[in-house]
């Protein structure tokens, strides 16, 4: 923009030279005074002004002479942190040591054979004991149904004494409701029992969830035993077992129910034939257990639940 400026300059100053040149100071004077009309000027036309030179270009400055900077160095790496060290392994816990085994008991005057000793309880591990009881402690673990009598009696050692005289299946009750697969064992000894109806007993329970919802294995007035389900309606499952049942004996009793399949057992051999639960009305899938009696009276002990 400063160089455009400047040209304009130099040519209105040509101009001006041109004006100068053109016009005579005779001429301009005759026309004031009024005298003839002069001929007219040949003047010569003034040449045009030149062109002024172009401005030169500037030198480029030079760059400046400072030193270039050093460059910086390179850091040096941070070392590799130490490895944390690994925890060590967790002692392994302790094996439940295996229960111990009953004593035998002594033989009894008069020739009555002596109580046999308890059966010791394995020690627990997964599907082990569920619940046990030897009401050392009481019969705090227990429920009863109304009208029920119920004791603790000795008998070598504390036990329960069960007793109904009214004809009703009256229940001590124990466990979870949420139980499936399980053995239910407890040793009996009937002290009496009403002849006359099969429907008299003392009995273990399984699958329990009500006072008219269970199967159970019955010691009968007729001196036998079975399995049987009371669902609203006492119903025999298995046919008689006969193994010689007495009054006034201890036996170990054991209800097993598997799936729908219930076995039983006494002293520890199975007895009868297990029976398999088909009909809708007689599959009982879960329950809590029982001890049972009617028009009996019954002592228990060393109940033992077990997962199977």
């Amino acid at each position: 923009m400063r160089m455009a400026g400047l040209r304009l300059s130099v040519l209105s100053t040509a101009a001006l030279a041109c004006v100068a040149g053109c016009l005579t100071t005779d001429g301009f004077y005759r026309y004031q005074d009024g005298g003839a009309t002069g001929a007219a000027g040949t003047g010569n036309t003034g040449a045009a002004g030149t062109t002024g030179g172009a401005g030169t270009v500037g030198t480029a400055g030079t760059g400046g002479s400072g030193p270039t900077g050093v460059a910086g160095t390179t850091g040096v790496a941070g070392t590799t942190g130490a490895a944390g060290r690994g925890g060590t392994t967790g002692v392994a816990g302790t094996t439940g040591a295996a229960g111990r085994g009953g004593t035998t008991g002594a033989a009894g005057t008069t020739g009555v054979a002596g109580r046999g000793g308890v059966t010791g309880t394995a020690g627990s591990s997964s599907g082990g004991v569920l619940f046990s009881d030897d009401f050392e402690a009481g019969e705090t673990k227990w429920e009863f149904t109304p009208g029920l009598m119920h004791m603790l009696v000795a008998d070598g050692t504390q036990t329960l004494k069960l007793t109904d005289t009214a004809g009703e299946y009256a229940l001590a009750v124990a466990g979870s409701t949420s139980w499936t697969n399980v053995s239910v064992e407890a040793r009996v000894k009937v002290l009496s029992i009403t002849s006359g109806d099969s429907g008299n007993v003392a009995a273990i329970c399984a699958r329990l969830t009500g006072a008219s919802s269970f199967y159970y294995f019955a010691l009968q007035s007729d001196g036998k035993g079975k399995i049987k389900l009371n669902n609203g309606n006492n119903t025999s499952l298995s046919s008689s077992i006969d193994f010689g049942f007495t009054l006034n004996t201890w036996y170990t009793m054991k209800l097993q129910v598997v799936g729908n399949t219930l076995t039983a057992f006494i002293n520890g051999m199975q007895v009868g034939t297990p029976y398999v639960a088909t009909e809708t009305d007689k599959i009982l899938p879960s329950g809590g257990m029982g001890l049972m009696v009617r028009r009996s009276d019954a002592i228990f002990d060393d109940v033992v639940v077990r997962a199977q």
